[in-house]
């Protein structure tokens, strides 16, 4: 969608997120068929449901296993509005739960039509690349302080870094639109991103002004410095 590759360790996943807007499946009664654990069967024999930690009886997770170490995954996630709360939400169209996410509504608004490059290609909806950097630096200060965690948000933050120099060089309105938006929610979206927005390049938060500081950025006339190339 943009025009360049990133490097392979920041474009390659263990997992795959699939997310979902409960009210809309609802509104329009859509269901898959056969249920989600038999298409991903199709894919890979391997595959297993994962039983939710806070609830056996719920699966909000399909992994590939190798022993005890796990290979691949497919969490499903649902946009967590109002209070924090641990049980799942239920999909009708998958026939099944899914981790509620704080800011995943965020992301998934004003998806746009993408196609996965296999085969004769696989029609897929897939977030704006603008505010998937925006939600990268958010989930990179949200990341559990752990080993594990600590590797993940490091990648967060390569992977920001890089879509916010390259939206910033060839389509900076879109990240300015996007980071206004973002910055309009209100404190608590401000402070969850500060800690990350201060790792950015210099270029970048010329940009993108200081989520410490109430305001809007600015739509730069004429070509922004690209900076380093890509």
């Amino acid at each position: 969608m943009l025009g360049f590759m990133t490097p392979g360790a920041v474009s390659r996943t263990g997992d795959v997120d699939v997310g979902q807007i409960p009210a809309i499946l609802i509104a329009v009664q859509n269901r898959i068929e056969p249920d989600l654990l038999s298409v991903l069967k199709t894919a890979d024999s391997r595959f297993e449901a994962v039983p939710s930690p806070f609830d056996p009886r719920s699966i909000l997770r399909y992994a590939i296993r190798d022993g005890s170490q796990e290979r691949f995954a497919v969490d499903i996630l649902a946009p967590l509005r109002g209070p924090p709360r641990d049980r799942p939400v239920h999909l009708p169209a998958l026939g099944r739960d899914a981790q509620p996410l704080r800011f995943l509504d965020f992301l998934v608004y004003q998806e746009i039509e993408a196609v996965v490059l296999h085969g004769p290609g696989i029609p897929v909806k897939v977030p704006a690349p603008e505010r998937f950097a925006v939600h990268k630096l958010l989930v990179a200060s949200r990341r559990r302080p752990n080993a594990s965690g600590r590797d993940k948000a490091r990648k967060d933050l390569a992977q920001a870094d890089i879509l916010c120099r390259v939206l910033v060089r060839d389509r900076p309105d879109d990240l300015i639109d996007a980071w206004n938006e973002f910055l309009d929610r209100g404190p608590a979206w401000r402070a969850a991103v500060a800690q990350s927005w201060k790792m950015l390049p210099d270029k970048v938060k010329e940009v993108l002004p200081s989520p410490d500081v109430p305001g809007t950025a600015t739509k730069p006339y004429g070509n922004v410095d690209e900076g380093p190339s890509l």
